[in-house]
């Protein structure tokens, strides 16, 4: 049950107000005052009925002041007894004997007695409750039960005064006094919209009531609803009558302003502090740490919430301010600290939230606990802990990926919290205005706020996901070609950048989306769009560094150092604490070999943030400065070298370089005690031993770094020197050389065998890592562009992909020689995939007719040509493309021609050709789990169902989230009957890739069998959403909710069945039972004379038949 007060005072009541004069009026006046307590009693008792049971609102009635030592104690029993009477459970009510004779004993009556609302002050001589004789005062202490503390950031940022005069005149305590308290019980009971609405009716009827308490809880709740401009307002007409207590509401009215983006909020933060006089104000504090965190102050900000915490009473959101305000400022244990704080906190506060929208607050308040305990964990993971944007630009390497995996998941357990809030307070807010139209703003204001927190939580899980991509290298390669062939699949773009242009887009001003954003394009290798969306965050906020760090990022992925540099140093001007800007200066410096300016920066980074990370680069960068470096680094490294192992390595190296492995060997080894699978360590320990003399342990300990890690190369390439020289065992060197392919070096011809290897097994990153350092090598290799370029179409950059293709030509366009002709043909294939990457068949035509211009014996030429004749189903065509690329010189032994043709056989239908050539492409290359699912279609087609199933088991064994194979077994499995199987098949298709229509349509299928058709449902709807034009998903979609009586639902979705096809039998007699059902008996009468019109013998036309003779 609601308040069910007006929304206006009535023509009556303004009536009401002004007879003052006849008797009649007069009785008029009592008969309307009585009605509106008997309603007032009527709704109050229905309230108390059905709500649910919160805590009570205290108000304690102390003795007025009186002249004759009776009257007060009286009137305060009437105004208790009326109270009770009108409030229910809704209040509690308390008498109190003693008399306050100033606001100062009131306050502590007020704190003894447990009160939200303590009411004394003074009466007339002869003064009765229901006459204009009390002059009453408040303490205002709401704490019991407080919907106020269901806002978010209300309770730490706004400050109420406490002491109020409640009128100017005497006013009469039955009619103005018991709703006006009443009223403030509602409020806080979470009636606050109808409860502000309640008060200013009282105002205009009774002017003498002071505004001053009625414009504080009207101004906080416009503020609530998110009606910045309103909340402004009210604060100002606020400031305008209130005689004391300015500091608290200026500090209330910066906050407005703060959250309006209105530069203003400074000057009267500044204007309270000035108002306090040498006064603290734990709510100030916290306001102007939200200042201090937008303006990346994050060490002000904790200085200022320290104090707060101090000032103020403990609460959940304060310990998560602090705990995001450390984390930023670097002090992760800290921030820790006060999450662990939270807890405690968080139940004291939710035990005050009204019931109503507790659940709200507390997923809202886990969201941001959730959320913080991600964060503070992914940065124990990176070198340097600050905003998670920055720790992430200077983090070189990268956490694991399953350490951001574990941050990813954990993000997304905080949306869905949030999430689950938003939907309440949208529920709340629809429940409310259901019944008074106009309410539920409120709740709809705490939504939004919400939806703040979930546009910030999705934006800082894209980065999260961003580096994570990184890190696994998913470069969102396009589908196979096969995979293409015979379901028509088309390039999906990058999930994280286009959630992050959605936030964008509701957010254009948003520099950290933009910069989000900027670095999902850069990762992406999209470095044009970054450059632009960086170029946005400068134009929106030139004060900030972090632009022009992305700029300096851009630029050095594009060689442009110069550039670069001057972008860091732009950075570092706004911002000389912005360290992301310092490490990439003192990186560049370092590989300039300028070890001044590398130590400057270290030493910056060290003064901010001294840690093992920072101390052990300065103490590097100072070694490798030379020998006036050593002494320095040794006294930073020995204290160190006891407890981390990267100091103790970096000790180790100091020794080398000055002249005494043996004690480098020593310190090594300590480093292996603090990290015994350290790679590094045991990799200079070999070089040590190496050195020394020792080759048998110089081998084990190489060994071991490579156990350690397999792709430490320099520790390969060490051990394949150690075998091929001194211990003179070259079969072993060859083959850690041939493991070392896809590890990269420094040698031209080792960096071009690299690169093709990496080529050959899609390894876009490690491709384009050493091909890039090639062409650094050897600016004029056409082999080098031409292999470059393949690696950027790999890695699915596409537009430098196709620079570099056209470079090729360029260079060899008057080159005849072998390299030259080689290179010219593999850029024009590489311009004819990137051109059937944008879905452009024409060009990717034209191309491969190029190619075969040059090289007319080009197997991948008529490969490509085939594929494109079977993208557009033309079978037939392409199996003359691919029988004679298996033809051509070559072609025989050519694993991809083999399969191509046995893909154009089956779909043909000469499935023993196909089946001999699947079996010839697994000999040529047997992990092909492509040609496996082929050839287990093929023996399916040829039934042998058993056969079909042991070889789509071996395509799995291959690759294991192979989602077509899944799907495949999952057909195969249940043709045998076997339906749970089947059913965990479609599952893991579906885990693995949950954009293929068909694996929802068959588990959906075996859900219908099960009877579930809630998950039928859900599953018929997403294929639908994939595939729009799939007639029997919605016939089937149509059926489930037709069994589940959702009539409407399944007539939707049987015409759209029928509308995708004509024919369908199935459906058109479904749409006549529909259509029975909705009582259309001329619809349905059509529906079966179609059927039976059409195939009046069939199975479908005879049930028709039977339907049309039962219609009436």
């Amino acid at each position: 049950m609601r308040w069910p007060w007006r929304r206006t005072p009535t023509e009556g009541e303004s009536e009401q107000h002004s007879e003052r004069t006849t008797a009649q009026r007069h009785l008029r006046r009592w008969r309307r005052r009585l009605l509106i307590v008997i309603i007032i009693g009527i709704v109050i008792s229905l309230f108390v009925l059905f709500r649910p049971v919160d805590p009570r609102f205290v108000i304690v009635v102390a003795p007025f002041s009186d002249q004759d030592g009776r009257t007060g104690q009286q009137i305060a029993g009437a105004l208790a007894r009326q109270l009770r009477i009108n409030g229910n459970n809704l209040v509690q009510v308390i008498e109190s004997r003693t008399r306050p004779t100033n606001s100062a004993e009131a306050l502590t009556l007020a704190q003894q007695t447990n009160a939200d609302i303590l009411v004394w002050g003074s009466v007339e001589a002869g003064g009765i409750l229901d006459s204009p004789s009390l002059r009453p005062e408040l303490i205002y202490l709401p704490h019991n039960i407080d919907v106020s503390q269901s806002w978010y950031t209300f309770a730490i940022r706004f400050a109420i005064p406490y002491h109020f005069v409640l009128s100017t005149a005497p006013m009469n305590g039955q009619t103005t006094l018991v709703p006006y308290l009443l009223a403030l019980a509602a409020y806080h009971h979470g009636e606050a919209d109808l409860a502000v609405e309640r008060l200013q009716q009282l105002l205009e009827i009774n002017p003498q009531v002071s505004p001053l308490l009625p414009h504080i809880l009207r101004g906080n709740l416009l503020w609530a609803r998110g009606w910045y401009s309103a909340a402004t307002t009210e604060y100002r007409a606020t400031l305008s009558v209130a005689n004391g207590d300015q500091a608290l509401l200026t500090n209330n009215l910066g906050a407005i302003l703060f959250d309006a983006q209105d530069p203003e909020a400074l000057r009267l933060f500044a204007e309270a502090i000035d108002l306090l006089d040498g006064r603290d104000l734990g709510q100030l504090r916290v306001n102007l740490a939200l200042w201090a965190l937008r303006e990346q102050r994050a060490g002000d900000a904790v200085s200022d919430l320290e104090q707060a915490r101090n000032l103020l009473p403990p609460h959940p959101e304060l310990e998560l301010l602090l705990a995001s305000a450390y984390r930023e400022n670097g002090q992760l244990d800290k921030a820790a600290d006060s999450l662990a704080r939270v807890e405690t906190a968080k139940t004291a506060i939710l035990a005050r939230t009204p019931l109503a929208v507790r659940t709200a607050v507390e997923l809202r308040l886990n969201s941001l606990l959730t959320e913080e305990r991600a964060l503070i964990g992914i940065e124990r993971k990176l070198p340097l802990a600050g905003p998670l944007s920055w720790a992430l630009e200077a983090a070189d390497p990268l956490p694991p990926a399953a350490d951001l995996r574990q941050t990813r998941d954990q993000l997304r357990t905080a949306t869905e919290y949030c999430t689950r809030s938003i939907s309440l307070w949208r529920q709340r807010a629809a429940s409310e205005a259901a019944i008074f139209p106009g309410t539920g703003l409120m709740a709809t204001g705490q939504a939004e706020r919400s939806e703040e927190l979930a546009y910030r939580q999705s934006r800082t899980l894209a980065l999260i996901e961003t580096a994570l991509q990184a890190v696994d290298g998913q470069t969102n390669t396009r589908p196979n070609q096969w995979f293409i062939a015979l379901f028509g699949t088309t390039r999906v773009d990058n999930p994280t950048i286009e959630k992050l242009r959605q936030l964008r887009d509701k957010q254009p001003d948003d520099v950290l989306t933009l910069l989000a954003l900027g670095f999902a394009l850069r990762i992406d290798g999209q470095l044009d769009a970054a450059n632009e969306s960086y170029q946005q965050v400068i134009e929106q906020a030139p004060q900030l560094p972090d632009g022009y760090v992305g700029l300096g990022k851009v630029a050095l992925a594009r060689n442009d150092r110069e550039r670069a540099v001057t972008a860091f140093r732009s950075a570092l001007e706004r911002n000389n604490r912005f360290f992301p800007a310092h490490v990439a200066l003192a990186r560049l410096a370092e590989a300039d070999g300028d070890w001044p300016a590398a130590i400057e920066h270290w030493r910056a980074l060290v003064a901010w943030q001294e840690s093992p990370y920072t101390a052990v680069n300065l103490a590097r960068a100072l070694r490798r400065s030379g020998v006036s470096g050593f002494a320095e680094a040794e006294r930073i490294l020995v204290p160190l070298a006891t407890t981390s192992a990267e100091a103790a390595i970096e000790l180790a190296r100091l020794y080398n370089d000055a002249g005494y492995p043996k004690e480098a060997a020593a310190v090594y080894l300590d480093a292996l005690t603090l990290d015994p699978r350290s790679t590094v360590a045991a990799f200079e320990l070999g070089e040590t031993y190496i050195r020394l003399g020792e080759l048998t342990e110089a081998e084990r300990r190489l060994r071991d770094a490579i156990t350690f890690d397999e792709r430490n190369l320099d520790a390969r390439l060490r051990l394949a020197e150690l075998y091929e020289g001194p211990l003179n065992q070259p079969n072993r060197a060859i083959d850690q050389y041939r493991i070392a392919l896809g590890q990269g070096v420094n040698d031209l011809n080792q960096l071009i065998a690299i690169g093709q290897a990496a080529l050959n097994v899609n390894t876009a990153t490690v491709a384009i890592q050493a091909l890039e350092r090639a062409l650094q090598l050897n600016p004029d290799s056409v082999t080098t562009y031409q292999l470059l370029a393949r690696a950027y179409l790999i890695g699915n950059r596409l537009e430098a992909a196709a620079q570099e293709a056209l470079q090729t030509l360029q260079r060899t366009a008057n080159r005849n020689d072998p390299e030259a002709v080689n290179a010219r043909v593999n850029a024009l294939l590489t311009l004819a995939d990137i051109a059937r990457r944008r879905n452009d068949s024409a060009a990717a035509e034209d191309y491969y007719r190029q190619v075969l211009a040059v090289d007319p014996q080009s197997i991948a030429a008529h490969i490509g040509l085939g594929e494109l004749a079977g993208e557009q189903g033309q079978w037939g065509i392409a199996l003359g493309y691919f029988e004679t690329a298996v033809a051509l010189p070559g072609g025989d032994t050519n694993a991809t021609a083999q399969f191509w043709l046995g893909e154009s056989l089956l779909r043909s239908g000469q499935l023993a050709r196909a089946r001999t050539a699947y079996q010839r492409a697994l000999e040529l290359q047997p992990i092909y789990p492509e040609a496996l699912l082929g050839l287990a279609q093929t023996q399916h087609a040829l039934g042998q169902a058993d056969a079909a199933l042991q070889t789509v088991e071996q395509a799995l064994h291959q690759r294991s989230n192979y989602a077509e194979a899944h799907l495949f077994r999952g057909k195969l499995l249940q043709e045998a009957g076997r339906f749970a199987e089947a059913r965990a098949a479609y599952d893991a298709a579906i885990g693995t890739n949950d954009r293929i229509a068909e694996s929802f349509y068959r588990r959906a299928l075996l859900a219908i069998r099960d009877n579930d058709y809630d998950q039928a449902i859900r599953d018929l709807n997403r294929t639908v959403t994939l595939q729009p034009n799939f007639p029997e998903a919605y016939y089937w979609l149509g059926r489930a909710y037709y069994t589940q009586g959702r009539i409407e639902n399944a007539q939707q979705a049987i015409e759209r069945a029928i509308t995708l096809n004509p024919d369908y039998s199935e459906a058109i007699f479904y749409s006549g039972l529909i259509a029975e059902d909705r009582a259309n008996v001329a619809a349905a009468r059509d529906a079966y004379q179609t059927l039976i019109s059409r195939e009046p013998t069939s199975e479908w036309g005879q049930r028709a038949r039977a339907q049309l003779e039962r219609l009436p």
